[in-house]
């Protein structure tokens, strides 16, 4: 599926999954054919994530970047996101840990103290 159907069920399924969903727009830079912002993404784990993870009740935060190109029309043809997946998933409860080592570091990456 493509166009403006896999786009708002891409929405759909986001806003359902998280509670509190905020986009915090860090920066954004246009041109006549192009738009990109760089967001932060909050949000709490309260519902199924694209029917596969359940509920975590996690809190997440990622950032994303959003490529926007504009037509003749002065509407959005196309868009494309680069999201930080592997923190996301890693925030669910998804991806983890196996290396001892990396313990520190990912206390310290997650804003956690000892």
């Amino acid at each position: 599926m493509r166009g403006p159907q896999e786009f708002i069920d891409t929405v759909m399924n986001i806003r359902n999954a998280f509670s509190d969903l905020h986009y915090e727009g860090l920066e954004s830079i246009a041109s006549d054919k192009k738009v990109v912002s760089i967001v932060t993404v909050t949000g709490k784990h309260t519902g199924s994530f694209f029917g596969f993870i359940p509920p975590s009740g996690n809190k997440i935060s990622y950032r994303a970047v959003h490529i926007f190109t504009i037509g003749d029309d002065r509407k959005i043809v196309e868009h494309k996101a680069i999201r930080d997946d592997l923190a996301l998933m890693y925030q669910l409860g998804v991806v983890k840990p196996t290396a001892p080592q990396y313990d520190n570091f990912l206390k310290e990456w997650r804003g956690e103290t000892s």
